[in-house]
Parts: structure tokens; C-alpha cells; sequence
């Protein structure tokens, strides 16, 4: 597979005409072989040589990525379009054979959202100059500074 990267040092100086790899990997699965090659010191020759062909494997469960979002949701209904979240090895293949990681759904709302509406109730009509999310004492609140123009009327 031409465009599978090969993670590691890719290269290696023989020591007594053997050359040692010592941190080759690859992160997806499939059937590969490796090929290597080196120059002749001597007379300048290509030397090419193509290991046997071997199988990597898809690994344990190592992320979530999540692939639909739910969308269209009107309040105290199903969501007409659910979420779909997929399980990743740490090479990022999709792992078909887990049937037993247990993913859990929960609710956090949208600070960015909610700083918005508060925008609007404030200062309808005016700038944000910028806004801070904080909790203290285990409260969670947001200190808006609008810009207000000011006119100076002689």
C-alpha cells in the first residue's frame, strides 16, 4: 500500500554486514512487505531486497472519533438523527471486532452558545469586547466587558 506511512527510522548502517532496524512501525492494517535498498560503496550498484510478506493487525480500542452528530432535535424527543461515535486503535483503524467497550452519552451544554444569549439580554446592540468562563466555589460564570461608545455633546 503506497501511501501507508512507516513510522520510525528508515534507516540502518550495517555492522558487520548485517543491517538492525530498531523502530519500525506501521499504523494501519493490511498485508505489506518492506523493501530495502542500498548502494554498492565499491562499484555503485543498486541493491534491492523485499522482506516476506506480513499482516498487521488492528489493535485494542485507544480512541473515539465520532462520525454523525445528532442534529435536528426538538426538546423531549428523540433525536431524529442519533449520534454515531466509532472505536479506534491507536494507528486510527476502526476496531470491527469490539463488541464490548461500553461508551457512555452525557449532557454539557455549549458555553460559547450560551455566552451569546447573554449577549443579546445585556447589551442588545452593542460589542463584546471579550468574555471569561470561570467557576468559583463550584458556580459557573461569565464576565462580559462591552465596548460602549461614547459621545462627547458640547
Amino acid at each position: 500500500q503506497p501511501h501507508t506511512p512507516l513510522f520510525g527510522n528508515p534507516m540502518a548502517v550495517t555492522r558487520g554486514g548485517i543491517a538492525t532496524f530498531t523502530d519500525l512501525a506501521l499504523g494501519q492494517d493490511g498485508m505489506y512487505s518492506l523493501v530495502f535498498t542500498a548502494s554498492d560503496l565499491c562499484c555503485g550498484n543498486q541493491l534491492n531486497a523485499t522482506s516476506r510478506p506480513f499482516n498487521i493487525s488492528v489493535g485494542a480500542p485507544y480512541q473515539m472519533v465520532e462520525v454523525m452528530a445528532p442534529a435536528k432535535a426538538v426538546g423531549s424527543e428523540q433525536f431524529p438523527q442519533q449520534p454515531v461515535i466509532h472505536i479506534l486503535d491507536a494507528g486510527g483503524n476502526h476496531v470491527l471486532t469490539d463488541s464490548s467497550t461500553l461508551v457512555k452519552a452525557w449532557l454539557e451544554k455549549d458555553q460559547s452558545l450560551q455566552a451569546y444569549a447573554l449577549q443579546r439580554m445585556i447589551a442588545p446592540g452593542k460589542t463584546v469586547a471579550s468574555m471569561e468562563h470561570f467557576a468559583a466555589n463550584g458556580t459557573d460564570y461569565i464576565l462580559v466587558a462591552l465596548n460602549y461608545d461614547t459621545e462627547i455633546q458640547s
